[in-house]
């Protein structure tokens, strides 16, 4: 076929037409489409999932709503949550819904889960494909690494407002950005990382200090440390000395890695069987840095988002905490879903123009028609796999709904001034209003309960506190009868729990 047929003279104009209606109704047709997964994410999630850390924050929100203070435990001033912000969000959350409050966090999760793939797209389509954006997204919004079970946390506001402030920033919006900063920040302290990285490009382009940048920055987050010291007398979350020093630092980074392989093995999966993807698995960082060579080559900015998403990790692999808390670094995900996605398409662009020098199709209508064609079948393909996964209701896992009995037959048999020594302080502690003791440390001070240097003996422990009552698995008590506790009732299915009671 000659390079003057009549279909190929007409493809450019046509894809052109296309594609400026694609570009022009993009944000529209991108809300439209993602009202159905709002739909299905609220009526088959939401209602139901319940996760530890995100009771842990409703725990403290309860309190602050019903004017016990930003506390755990009632008259106890310990800073357990490492989101000062979301959890005062979810007091409101609490005083608006009551009970009905770890829906209404979940389904702020799942509407800022879509803000968040939304403005990736945003970030892409400044420089690359509209349908790769679309792509892009509709990976992020799938389940690929388990990112539904945090709909409750912080975690998915928390990486749209770093993806919004790093797109303020590329805009070169200095008051805005810092604005953004500071919020992130007080979402997760892990954004001053971001904020440190964006403040260093921006004196190095300029060879002065952004001072617009620092004093919005400043106006935002001082309020809270200041609030935070003198209610707390710390600024820190108790928490990062409960978690740190868990895990080696290149065992850590191996995990991570090891981890994102089992990521790209779930995208993957969507399209190939598992033979393949174990075969095509050691790609995955080649396929990376393709992705990062195509965006750098069209905007340097990007190296900013990179650099905070992979520095994180090192920061977090520093301070040891165990990696399969996977959620502290996941701001990685939306990052290398586009890294990956990019380089992917990098290469198929590559590989039909490759393909055109064989044979004697017009290189340029031909590449892009069929790049475009297969895209948009891939992102078919993904968005019926997402629509699939919606199908499927939430419910508890075994040991939550057991946690749940347990604190039932605690709040009909004893009171509100009981304290507890137990190992679920997220859904023990919210569902009972009872004073938790927390041998992890998070919401107790000076106590940890990881092994090595970090374990706190249970002696210890009962010495200090003399808590009421201790639940621990069984086998686990043998020196509460040495403190005079005495077994009142055992808990079976599917784990076997012994409560102790001190007379």
């Amino acid at each position: 076929m000659n390079q003057g047929a009549p279909w190929q003279r007409d493809l450019p104009a046509t894809m052109e037409h296309v594609a400026t209606l694609g570009r022009r109704y993009f944000d529209v047709a991108f809300f439209l489409l993602a009202l159905p997964f709002l739909w299905k994410a609220t009526r088959s999630l939401a209602m139901t999932l319940q996760f530890e850390d995100a009771l842990i924050v409703l725990r403290y929100a309860r309190n602050i709503a019903e004017g016990h203070g930003f506390v755990f435990n009632p008259g106890e001033r310990i800073l357990g949550v490492t989101t000062p912000l979301h959890t005062l969000v979810s007091a409101v959350f609490v005083y608006l819904g009551g009970d009905r409050a770890p829906v209404i966090q979940n389904v702020f999760g799942i509407v800022f889960l879509v803000l968040e793939a939304w403005l990736v797209t945003k970030i892409v389509r400044r420089t690359h494909s509209h349908l790769v954006s679309g792509l892009i997204a509709v990976m992020i919004l799938a389940n690929l690494n388990f990112n539904y079970l945090y709909f409750g946390m912080e975690t998915h506001s928390f990486a749209f407002a770093c993806l919004l402030a790093y797109y303020l920033f590329t805009l070169r919006q200095e008051i805005p950005t810092g604005l953004v900063l500071g919020i992130a920040f007080l979402i997760r302290y892990d954004a001053a990382l971001l904020a440190l990285l964006i403040g260093l490009v921006l004196l190095y382009e300029r060879r002065q200090l952004p001072v617009k940048l620092i004093g919005a920055f400043t106006l935002v987050v001082t309020p809270w440390l200041v609030f935070s010291l003198l209610y707390f007398h710390s600024i820190l979350p108790n928490a990062l000395a409960a978690k740190k020093d868990y895990f080696p630092l290149l065992g850590y980074l191996r995990f991570v890695y090891e981890y994102y392989q089992g990521y790209f093995a779930n995208m993957a999966g969507i399209y190939t069987a598992s033979a393949s993807v174990k075969v095509l698995s050691p790609l995955f960082p080649v396929i990376c840095l393709v992705g990062i060579r195509s965006l750098t080559k069209a905007t340097r900015d990007i190296l900013v988002l990179i650099t905070y998403a992979a520095g994180l990790v090192v920061v977090y692999a520093a301070l040891g905490p165990d990696p399969r808390f996977h959620w502290h670094y996941y701001i990685l995900n939306p990052v290398l879903a586009m890294l990956f996605l990019v380089g992917l398409h990098h290469l198929l662009i590559l590989g039909l123009r490759t393909l055109c020098r064989f044979t004697k199709l017009e290189p340029i209508s031909t590449t892009r028609a069929a790049a475009a064609l297969m895209v948009a079948v891939a992102l078919v393909v993904a968005a019926l796999y997402v629509d699939r996964k919606l199908d499927y209701t939430f419910e508890l896992d075994p040991h939550s709904k057991q946690l749940y009995r347990i604190a039932d037959w605690l709040n009909q048999h004893y009171d509100d001034d009981t304290s507890l020594l137990q190992p679920s302080i997220g859904i023990l502690g919210y569902a009972t209003n009872m004073r938790i003791i927390d041998h992890a440390g998070l919401v107790t001070a000076g106590l940890f309960y990881y092994d090595g240097s970090q374990h706190t003996p249970i002696g210890e422990v009962l010495d200090r506190f003399q808590p009421d009552l201790v639940l621990v698995l069984e086998g686990a008590g043998q020196a509460l009868s040495q403190h005079g506790y005495s077994q009142v009732m055992t808990f079976h299915d599917p784990l076997t729990y012994v409560l102790y009671e001190l007379p």
